[in-house]
């Protein structure tokens, strides 16, 4: 009777200390800091013009620059064996770039000039499909991660800030526009990922990550015989997943 009591009891403590089993599903939240910029290249018919190469081109590339942008949102995660996942995430997101160091006049006062900048904001319900791929998927995991995005435009703003007179009543901050831009883009993603199991069912992660358009931004058919702008923008993604 003892004997089986002990037994009883070592079995117990021994099944106490094996950790539930999670599922293979988790969501969560993150949030990532970047910069955003665009690159400006020929079509087929632009390859041509040489004022567009000569000096269009390299004109804008010297005016233009990367400006600060950010994504928010939420992920979640597959596991579909220990070396793989598949991600589908859901972000907002605010992409663009800017123009530095330009000169402005007002209609009021045409004689009276200024200096500053003008901010191109292009905002984003981005949807990513990734496949992510464990290196190292431990308490300590490293993956690699490739995958495709659905772009969906909401609206763009132009904003120009300077300390010179008030831009308030030109800026579309509160008049936000949609214009000749394309409605819908789909892009290439690619990052590395660190993750670490803070507890059983919470994941920390930080994503370096890079995504760029496969598709023009600007739908204007006399833009499109010439030349396509094409936004990117890379940043590190912070997240926090929950484990089920």
């Amino acid at each position: 009777m003892a004997m089986l009591l002990a037994f009883h009891t070592s079995h117990g403590q021994e099944q106490d200390s094996i950790p539930p089993k999670t599922s293979k599903f988790s969501i969560g939240i993150a949030v990532s800091p970047e910069m955003g910029y665009r690159s400006f290249n020929p079509t087929n018919k632009g390859e041509k013009n040489d004022f567009l190469m000569n000096v269009s081109k390299p004109l804008l590339d010297s005016l233009e620059s990367p400006k600060f942008c950010y994504s928010v949102g939420i992920y979640s995660t597959y596991q579909l064996s220990k070396r793989f996942s598949l991600e589908l995430a859901v972000y907002y997101a605010n992409k663009g770039y800017k123009i530095d160091e330009i000169t402005f006049t007002t209609v009021n006062d045409p004689e009276k000039s200024g200096t500053g900048s003008i901010f191109y904001n292009y905002r984003y319900i981005d949807v990513p499909l990734n496949v992510n791929f464990y290196i190292i998927n431990r308490k300590f995991k490293f993956f690699v991660s490739t995958g495709i995005t659905a772009n969906i435009f909401i609206n763009k703003t132009s904003i120009i800030k300077t300390d010179d007179f008030d831009a308030s009543v030109i800026n579309e901050r509160y008049n936000p526009t949609r214009g000749n831009t394309a409605p819908f883009n789909m892009a290439f993603n690619g990052s590395l990922g660190l993750e670490y199991e803070l507890s059983q069912h919470v994941t920390l992660r930080l994503q370096p990550h890079y995504q760029r358009f496969l598709t023009t931004i600007d739908t204007s058919k006399w833009i499109n015989d010439e030349y396509t702008v094409k936004l990117y923008n890379y940043g590190i993604r912070l997240g926090a997943s929950y484990h089920f």
